[in-house]
């Protein structure tokens, strides 16, 4: 592991220990995130135009859509908004929704975030700590059991959008697990080193781990 710009860049999952079916859900679901790609560009809408519409730039940290994309029947969410700079235009955050153990209504398990490049289309995956989307912390075998549950399947705002976050996370699943685990084994060192915080609430640590991606590099893995 290195760090690079404050995240902890991993080492890539490999598609060698995957079962055929495991292979064969991924690569559909791959082809289905190119399908996605190739409806919107036709056209010239990407990603990023699809979620924030008739505006051209983001407002740093506001979500779009201001309320979120929430399919309440699969208990899922998540929003795109930018804040970062650098190589990225912005990233979505996906979540599962739990009913709330305190009361009621709901509350946001972080499943992970996807970063996109200016152009739209999705360069990275990476994982946050608690503080960051003000998430209902599970540790991460407990989160990745939420992975299968993630289905926006409706059409607001956007149907191709929301089926390619949908595929996205089915695509790289592995990833997003290898991400959930490196985040607890980072937070658990900082909070080691400084035992007299709450890691979970310490500003200090906010990505805890980050993967590049390559769609068509991944497809090319899982059909081998």
């Amino acid at each position: 592991m290195c760090v690079e710009n404050g995240a902890l860049e991993i080492i890539p999952p490999q598609a060698a220990p995957l079962t055929p079916a495991q292979r064969e859900r991924m690569w559909l679901a791959g082809r289905e995130v190119l399908e996605c790609h190739r409806v919107l560009h036709r056209n010239g809408i990407t990603l990023i135009s699809e979620i924030m519409r008739t505006q051209d730039a983001p407002e740093a940290f506001e979500h779009y859509p201001p309320d979120d994309v929430i399919d309440h029947e699969h208990r899922a969410q998540f929003y795109y908004h930018a804040h970062r700079g650098a190589d990225e235009h912005g990233h979505f955050h996906c979540f599962a929704r739990l009913p709330n153990p305190a009361g009621e209504g709901w509350v946001p398990v972080h499943l992970g975030a996807i970063s996109t490049t200016p152009e739209g289309l999705p360069r990275a995956l990476f994982a946050t700590n608690r503080w960051v989307t003000d998430e209902y912390w599970l540790a991460a075998e407990d989160t990745i059991a939420l992975l299968d549950g993630f289905v926006i399947d409706h059409a607001n705002p956007s149907w191709p959008l929301n089926r390619w976050v949908t595929a996205m996370l089915v695509l790289f699943r592995p990833h997003f697990e290898a991400l959930l685990r490196q985040r607890d084994q980072v937070v658990d060192a900082f909070q080691h080193q400084y035992p007299e915080v709450n890691a979970l609430d310490d500003e200090r640590l906010e990505v805890t781990g980050q993967l590049a991606i390559d769609i068509r590099a991944w497809l090319a893995e899982l059909a081998g």
